[in-house]
């Protein structure tokens, strides 16, 4: 199964701003992501058109699997 991580942010313009990371560990956890986000806030790497990230909003882990059907 994949994982995904869905980060949400409020920026400085007070617009939302998404980040998806794809492929995440399969420990990833709960201080792991609290981290990156206050990183992600703290260094200002993130360039959004919706302004400077400034709040923490929401985070989850998403996963998905796939599963063949044959069609013959």
């Amino acid at each position: 199964m994949a994982k995904t991580l869905l980060m949400k942010f409020k920026t400085d313009r007070d617009k939302s701003f998404s980040l998806r990371v794809n492929k995440v560990k399969n420990d990833v956890n709960e201080e792991d992501v609290k981290t990156l986000m206050d990183s992600l806030i703290k260094n200002d790497v993130v360039l959004a058109s919706s302004g400077t990230l400034k709040v923490k909003e929401s985070a989850e882990l998403i996963t998905t699997s796939s599963e063949p059907i044959d069609v013959e």
